[in-house]
């Protein structure tokens, strides 16, 4: 079965730098942060940039400059919240990308962090069976720099996810949490049941008592008439929950010990205070 995705081919040199560190393995480190499907990297033995000479192999040594091309493939939304990213990163060179269908697939993602089963109990009603979803979102000041934390726990497997934003809102964060979470579960688990364990009260409610439905009827007004804020992300949380069958969310208590929550919260502020591969929230608009 084919899935389509898209190729990203990032053209650099070998000598570019970024900090002390080569460009490409900071590159391909970030990328590995972003728990993209993967990176390759391949060496040129011949080529040449805009305005630059002929370089190759056969007559270089290999501390100077040869062509390296990049390649990472997979799903476009998750791509263009990377090259943001690449926009700050590269200096001089050339970023494409094209579409393409995936015919096999066997290596499955790179995911970027796999954590130990947090000691202590269950969690009541913890199933094997049942995904699980902890997310938590923070923005320092609020608005400010902000970030957000995700424990998705799939068939025994526990995986880590966390992002910062250079501006945003801590109700911004909560939700781009939950949403970026489901649509991290392959559609062939859609069917099961998934628990989205949050303390986002603003979150939850919004889709099981229907708040956002309704202001999406209203065409994103409140019942007073007032705008709604958040509609690009609560489109996005419509769509992606329809997705499901069996989803469920429970409401926890913030900062009242429970080591899950704990771990999100951290992993959420770590990533607001980071001064590394902080995204632009193209969608929160300053008062």
């Amino acid at each position: 079965m084919q899935t389509e995705m898209e190729l990203l081919r990032i053209y650099i040199g070998e000598s570019q730098k970024y900090g002390r560190k080569p460009l490409y393995e900071a590159i391909v480190e970030e990328a590995h942060k972003f728990g993209l499907a993967g990176a390759t990297v391949t060496r040129g033995i011949m080529g040449f940039g805009k305005h630059s000479e002929i370089r190759t192999s056969k007559i270089l040594r290999l501390s100077q400059d040869l062509p390296l091309v990049i390649e990472i493939v997979d799903a476009p939304h998750r791509l263009a919240q990377f090259v943001p990213v690449l926009n700050d990163m590269i200096t001089q060179g050339l970023v494409v990308s094209e579409k393409v269908n995936v015919l096999i697939d066997r290596h499955g993602r790179e995911e970027p962090k796999k954590s130990s089963p947090v000691p202590g109990k269950k969690s009541p009603g913890m199933s094997t069976d049942d995904i699980h979803i902890y997310t938590d979102g923070s923005a320092i000041g609020n608005p400010g720099p902000g970030g957000y934390g995700i424990i998705l726990i799939l068939d025994g497997e526990t995986m880590e996810f966390a992002q910062g934003f250079q501006y945003t809102t801590n109700n911004r964060m909560e939700m781009l949490a939950v949403i970026t979470a489901l649509e991290k579960i392959p559609d062939i688990h859609r069917n099961r049941k998934v628990i989205v364990h949050s303390d986002s009260q603003y979150t939850i409610n919004g889709i099981t008592k229907g708040w956002a439905k309704s202001w999406k009827k209203r065409g994103w007004k409140k019942a007073d008439g007032k705008p709604a804020l958040n509609p690009d992300l609560w489109k996005r949380m419509l769509a992606v929950t329809e997705q499901y069958s069996g989803l469920t969310f429970k409401w926890i208590k913030g900062h009242a010990g429970h080591p899950l929550n704990e771990r999100v919260d951290e992993l959420a502020n770590r990533s607001a205070r980071s001064s590394v591969g902080l995204l632009v929230d193209e969608g929160y608009t300053r008062a």
